[in-house]
């Protein structure tokens, strides 16, 4: 009687249900991620162009007020 209690007999689902759950889970993860990686490489790169773009006007008005060349020259 207790090893029977005691004891997560297979035909009683739980497991199955675990496992179904889990790749529900994972299929629904990966979906998401998926959609969502266009957005990330949008925003990556505006927001590299946008540290180019600062870092490049830095450099234009430090070059000015030092009285140097030109960028490039």
């Amino acid at each position: 009687m207790f090893k029977s209690f005691f004891t997560d007999e297979p035909g009683n689902g739980a497991e199955t249900v675990e496992i179904v759950i889990g790749i529900i889970c994972s299929v629904g993860l990966g979906a998401a991620l998926l959609t969502f990686q266009d957005t990330l490489r949008g925003v990556i790169g505006s927001t590299g162009t946008n540290i180019t773009n600062v870092f490049d006007s830095l450099s234009a008005g430090a070059t000015r007020s030092a009285g140097g060349a030109a960028p490039g020259n």
